[in-house]
């Protein structure tokens, strides 16, 4: 984790700092500028605020809108293997799935993925009262 400071300047609404900050996810940047006002007694807040870097995803990944196309596409299943655990699932297991129903626990903890075996996204699960429970589900009908 970091954090360092780019710029100092004046300006008309008073002293702006740009800074870099490397952190984990569910650091809430608008809080440390919050708390370093505070601690500074000078009130601080956010102008701006840029994400450059989600999970395995940077700046240098990234496309926009304009240049967007079918062929330069993250696959999202892969993305989705990338940052969350993921569980291989049958086709009964997906049937009930798409009605909502609960499938034995996963292995894993917290929220995952459940794919069949032919890579197709089923469902966002997380192990809750003995049972992988569905929290969205993408079966199509």
């Amino acid at each position: 984790y970091s954090l360092e400071i780019i710029n100092i300047a004046r300006s008309e609404l008073g002293i702006e700092i740009d800074i870099d900050v490397a952190c984990s996810a569910g650091t809430y940047i608008r809080a440390i500028a919050r708390d370093l006002g505070v601690a500074l007694k000078v009130g601080g807040h956010l102008i701006e605020l840029r994400r450059s870097e989600v999970a395995p995803f940077s700046l240098a990944e990234a496309v926009t809108l304009e240049s967007v196309s079918q062929s330069n596409l993250l696959d999202i299943v892969e993305v989705a293997k990338q940052v969350l655990p993921s569980r291989v699932i049958d086709l009964l297991e997906k049937n009930e799935l798409k009605f909502g129903r609960s499938l034995p626990a996963s292995e894993f903890s917290g929220v995952g993925i459940a794919i069949t075996g032919d890579n197709e996204l089923c469902a966002l699960i997380e192990n809750r009262n003995s049972g992988a429970q569905p929290i969205a589900v993408f079966v199509k009908e």
